[in-house]
């Protein structure tokens, strides 16, 4: 074992009785089949890259990389692996455990986080240095760290697949009871009021109803440590109106408002949050006008939870947005001798009033006539398509064209032509469709099910371009 220590980087064949998995390996998941399939590969063509250890001091190695190429040799019944030994300090031993481990497509986003808070713990990093070690957004790091924040129960859900990533990511934004509120909305149905894990959990609502629960329930905290990594745009806004305030010499307000006309219950707190019908935005955006009276505005609820921008608040004096209110005001104060003025305006509303009630009444009266024949409206429309000849520029193939969005329906044309065949049309929708399948956020997932039902092997196509890339970068 001595000539282990000697030659560094040269491969020497180590029996696996001198060798020790490392405790700080993020991996603590291995899949047992893809394991079983190393061993056959191993048994086969042997270990082509061998293993990098270290010397752990009472003449065993300590494993920085190839963990799972141990545990596969040791099923296969090897009595020796190549092994490449280093010398390399702690700091160095982690780095290398962990950049090779987070390489690796297969690894759960929970080991991930693992890894990366063993190197910030261990190794020193500060998330932005990690960020830009392993070729990832700061956000990106932050998000994976805070996947630790998760309750027991969840990462739980998480490993066993009852809840995605998209999911663990927002519930670890969140306090543990909070994550206890939104994972049990989760799996809120009509039926199901609450989660049992004692009963095989049912399918989970989608991430993007899971964001709208949280922006409706959950209070944004302006002070919060983790604004800036969340919400850097919001973070910059505050930033830069601290530093604007300082130089006027004096405190810049911040209030919190909503697109909402209802705050949830499970969202207010001690400071009122503002309904729209008291603010207007005042940032020069989406077409509003700036004023010197605006102030910060931060979205504390609702659609928008955590945006913020300069509104103004001011009904009393500004011109600029209140202009309408104040004018009203000042009519209301002026003196009686314009009461005519207001009593005639009073009843133009009235009579405008009344004749939107009427049509209102004439519009409830033809629904319901239309309701009591809906029933031979479809039984004539019935027999009408029995009848309608199917083209490819008729009727029929027009209702079924509507069904399909603008933009996906000339994204498909670039590839699939419409034609003058009924065949032709059906080809074309159906394409339309994939279209619309592969622009989802979860598209890498679903999709590739999709496209092997035609024949396609999608992750052939990516491995290919993939290789195309790394050739024409290199």
């Amino acid at each position: 074992m001595e000539a282990a220590h000697a030659t560094e980087l040269k491969a020497l064949y180590i029996p696996l009785t001198l060798l020790r998995e490392s405790k700080h390996n993020p991996r603590s998941h291995f899949d047992q089949q893809k394991l079983k399939e190393l061993t056959t590969s191993i048994l086969t063509s042997g270990i082509l890259t061998p293993l990098t250890v270290r010397p752990a001091g009472d003449g065993h190695f300590e494993i920085g990389a190839g963990h799972r190429r141990f545990r596969a040799a040791r099923l296969g019944g090897l009595g020796t692996v190549p092994c490449f030994v280093r010398e390399m300090s702690d700091a160095e031993f982690i780095e290398l455990l962990n950049i090779e481990n987070l390489q690796r497509a297969d690894i759960h986003p929970l080991e991930e986080a693992a890894g990366y808070s063993t190197m910030m713990k261990e190794a020193g990093y500060k998330i932005a240095d990690l960020a830009a070690r392993v070729g990832k957004s700061v956000s990106y790091v932050y998000d994976r760290v805070r996947l630790l924040n998760l309750t027991e129960k969840m990462k739980t859900a998480f490993y066993d697949g009852t809840i995605t990533a998209g999911h663990a990511t927002l519930l670890a934004r969140l306090d543990k009871p909070r994550q206890a509120e939104a994972f049990n909305n989760l799996f809120q149905h009509e039926d199901v009021p609450t989660l049992d894990l004692k009963e095989p959990p049912r399918k989970a609502k989608s991430v993007r109803e899971l964001q709208a629960w949280i922006d409706k329930h959950v209070r944004f905290d302006v002070a919060a440590e983790d604004v800036a990594q969340l919400f850097p745009k919001t973070a910059d806004v505050l930033a830069n109106a601290t530093t604007i305030a300082m130089g006027k010499k004096q405190v810049e307000r911040v209030v919190l408002i909503t697109h909402e006309h209802f705050v949830h219950p499970d969202a207010r707190g001690k400071e009122r949050i503002i309904s729209p019908r008291s603010w207007r935005r005042a940032d020069g955006e989406r077409k509003s006008k700036t004023c010197e009276r605006s102030v910060i505005g931060v979205v504390a609820a609702g659609v928008g939870r955590g945006e913020a921008f300069r509104v103004c608040l001011d009904k009393q004096n500004c011109r600029v947005h209140y202009a309408a209110e104040i004018k009203e005001r000042e009519q209301r104060d002026k003196p009686s001798k314009e009461a005519k003025q207001e009593a005639t305006r009073r009843a133009a509303q009235q009579a405008e009033a009344e004749a939107h009630k009427k049509a209102l009444a004439e519009r409830d009266a033809a629904r319901a006539r239309w309701d009591a024949a809906q029933e031979a409206i479809l039984t004539a429309l019935a027999t009408a398509i029995k009848t309608t000849p199917v083209k490819a520029k008729g009727p029929l193939a027009t209702l079924l064209m509507g069904a399909v969005r603008t933009d996906h329906a000339k994204l498909a044309t670039a590839y699939v032509k419409r034609g003058t065949s009924i065949d032709d049309l059906v080809r074309f929708i159906a394409f339309a469709q994939l279209v619309m399948e592969v622009e989802q956020w979860n598209a890498y997932q679903e999709v590739p099910a999709i496209a092997k039902t035609f024949g396609v092997d999608t992750a052939a196509i990516i491995d290919k371009v993939a290789q195309q890339r790394a050739t024409k970068e290199a």
